[in-house]
């Protein structure tokens, strides 16, 4: 993952330079990462569970307003490259992960709704995503709302992908009961 920042994010700040998003955006910087922290979060929910939903939601937060905050910053200083990935964005995923993986007997509605959908979508909504996000990019950009959409994609993404998932789950679903 700090191969990713450092050729990826802050490869402006670093290299003065933005490498292809093909050299930093592969199985070794992303998905090897990211597939490891899920088997140490799985090896250690127990330990984690103890932390608290309170605690967990408010990590969350930290780290989401760390993200704008670092955006901001890289925004303003021209070094912001296309790449979707700053220092606080693995802190939060694991954050909302681990929320997601709580017992639905510890959390409110609305938590135990966004729990149903990690259960449930999770696997699907990071398959497609980025599929997603080129997509929305593309018509966003066509239709004159990029800028909107540059402050609102995380969740823009996340609501498309995830009914994008459903969807295509209850196609599926449906095909294989009619044979």
């Amino acid at each position: 993952l700090l191969g990713d920042l450092i050729m990826g994010k802050y490869s402006l700040f670093i290299f003065e330079k933005e490498f292809s998003y093909i050299f930093v955006r592969n199985f070794l910087f992303v998905g090897l990462p990211y597939f490891i922290i899920g088997r140490v979060i799985y090896k250690y929910m127990e330990r984690i569970k103890k932390t608290g939903v309170a605690m967990i939601s408010f990590t969350i937060g930290i780290f989401l307003i760390a993200t704008v905050i670092e955006r901001f910053v890289l925004v303003n200083q021209g070094l912001n490259t296309i790449r979707d990935h700053y220092t606080s964005t693995t802190p939060l995923a694991v954050s909302v992960f681990v929320l997601f993986a709580f017992s639905s007997r510890q959390l409110t509605s609305l938590e135990n709704f966004l729990a149903k959908i990690g259960r449930n979508y999770l696997a699907g909504i990071y398959i497609i995503h980025p599929i997603v996000i080129t997509c929305l990019s593309m018509v966003m950009r066509r239709v004159g709302f990029y800028r909107v959409y540059e402050w609102i994609a995380p969740f823009l993404v996340f609501v498309s992908s995830t009914l994008l998932v459903m969807i295509l789950g209850y196609v599926v679903k449906q095909n294989k009961y009619k044979r």
